[in-house]
């Protein structure tokens, strides 16, 4: 997460919010092509591949408050 000016949750949130939307825009195959939603062994993380021109990303969001590992199967 970035760290942008001031401390609190809200403004945290709001600016990680404001670059995974840039990062969306200028990355198509974030919002364009295939999606394919990969399974996890815990309901904290939460995976899947998009596609597009050749592009292949692998997202995985982790849903907990901690750092954490987990082994996925693509």
């Amino acid at each position: 997460m970035r760290k942008p000016k001031g401390s609190s949750l809200a403004t945290k949130v709001h600016a990680e919010v404001k670059h995974m939307i840039a990062l969306r825009k200028q990355t198509p195959a974030l919002s364009r092509g295939s999606f394919t939603l990969l399974k996890t062994k815990s309901e904290k993380d939460f995976a899947y591949i998009r596609e597009y021109e050749g592009q292949k990303y692998l997202i995985i969001h982790n849903l907990d408050s901690k750092k954490r590992v987990e082994e996925i199967d693509v």
